[in-house]
Order: C-alpha cells, then structure tokens, then sequence
C-alpha cells in the first residue's frame, strides 16, 4: 500500500539524524555505509519504492540511484503512475513532461474502466 511519505519518514532508521554524511552521496564508499545503515529498517520498502518514483540521489531503502535505475523505465514508469494516480507524486524540476504523460494515461485508463463497467449488464 503506498503511503504518503510524511506516513512512514519518522519510523526509519535515519528519522532524526544527519543523512547527508552518506544517505546523499554518490560516492561508492558512502553508498555502501548507506546501505548497511539501512539493514533491518522498517520501512525500506517505502523509501526505496518512493526513490523510485521520485528519482532520488543516493541511497534509499538500502538501494543506491544506480541499482533503483537498473530496474528500467518499465518499472519506473509503473511506480511513478500508481504515485501519481494516488496524488503521492511529489512535483520536481523537470517532471512537467512527466506529470502530463501520466495524467494521459489516467485519463486513458478511467475512460477504459467506464467503458468495461457500461458493458456488464443491468440489474433489474
């Protein structure tokens, strides 16, 4: 279930500290401090799949920029939509296209759900 970042932020490992040190970084021996600092967190689910949508530098949910891009924009794509279509998709620089892309494929999809439910039939 996705959930508003505000939801689930302070419930992890690094709620409350500095995670600029190495959360940020790019650097491969930060990233993988990052990364072991994430073991054992209970919301790394949450994190990683909203870098994901959002496209984050560094490491979250114990995933590094890299490894979230190497899923491909396939599932990238279907993260982003599930965000978007939840009103969860925060707006940054340079997802204009994006936003409008996504709210195609909304309204793409609402049309083709109303389209199937006028094909079940009535109920007397």
């Amino acid at each position: 279930m996705l959930e508003p970042v505000q939801m689930w932020r302070n419930k992890g490992k690094c709620a409350g500290i500095l995670r600029d040190e190495y959360m940020f970084s790019e650097s491969s021996a930060k990233t993988k401090e990052g990364k072991k600092f994430c073991t054992g967190c209970p919301v790394m689910d949450q994190c990683r799949t909203y870098a994901i949508a959002h496209d984050e530098v560094g490491v979250w949910g114990g995933t590094s920029r890299a490894e979230r891009r190497a899923l491909g924009p396939d599932i990238t794509k279907i993260i982003q939509f599930e965000f978007y279509r939840h009103r969860l998709l925060e707006y940054r620089p340079g997802f204009g296209s994006l936003f409008h892309e996504l709210e195609e494929k909304l309204r793409l999809d609402e049309n083709r759900s109303a389209d199937s439910d006028s094909d079940l039939p009535k109920s007397a």
